[in-house]
């Protein structure tokens, strides 16, 4: 089974680092960016699985950021981390970027690691239940136009 990728979005590289080591036991890719411009590129090319970013950066803040990747990337769950953690912050990160989880620095590293889990878990069922729409779509187009040729054909017998 391929690794989910996870992507650091923080202008700090030594909390991209402290991450890394924090998320290095989780069987994850982690990716790094040290500001939004460049991890919306990065998503481009890179299906990731969750976004964990800085609310402060240069250039575009956090809040803005996720709510394009919520626009852009849907199935992609997201985690806010921000030194200043004032509660507007946190409310408005949950409600206008549908933030997963919001965290204050310093984090706690055990309670970050389970929303890590849960957020790659949820992604991972979300995912499978999509898949087993498609498949029950098809099967049902199948025996619909399956359904379709037994009737002519009991039309045509009588």
């Amino acid at each position: 089974m391929e690794k989910a990728k996870l992507l650091i979005v923080d202008d700090e590289a030594l909390i991209r680092k402290a991450l890394g080591r924090v998320l290095r036991a989780e069987p994850v890719e982690v990716l790094e960016a040290e500001n939004a411009a460049e991890a919306l590129k990065l998503l481009v090319t890179e299906p990731v699985a969750l976004v964990i970013t800085d609310y402060r950066m240069p250039g575009m803040d956090g809040l803005d950021f996720l709510r394009l990747v919520r626009e852009r990337y849907p199935d992609t769950i997201r985690i806010m981390l921000t030194g200043h953690g004032d509660m507007s912050t946190a409310i408005q990160a949950i409600n206008q970027g549908d933030v997963f989880r919001f965290f204050t620095k310093p984090w706690d590293q055990e309670e970050l690691l389970h929303s890590v889990q849960k957020a790659l878990k949820l992604q991972h069922i979300r995912l499978s239940n999509r898949q087993l729409i498609r498949d029950l779509e098809e099967q049902l187009e199948h025996l619909r136009g399956h359904g379709n040729g037994q009737e002519a054909e009991s039309s045509a017998k009588r």
